[in-house]
């Protein structure tokens, strides 16, 4: 339980830290 909780935190990060890295990229795609 403890390590699926904490895989999914990591998850959400990375997906934040991309999502913020797609927008620097591309500020215009909005």
């Amino acid at each position: 339980m403890k390590m699926m909780k904490l895989s999914n935190q990591l998850c959400s990060t990375i997906l934040k830290h991309v999502l913020l890295k797609v927008h620097h990229i591309f500020p215009s795609l909005r």
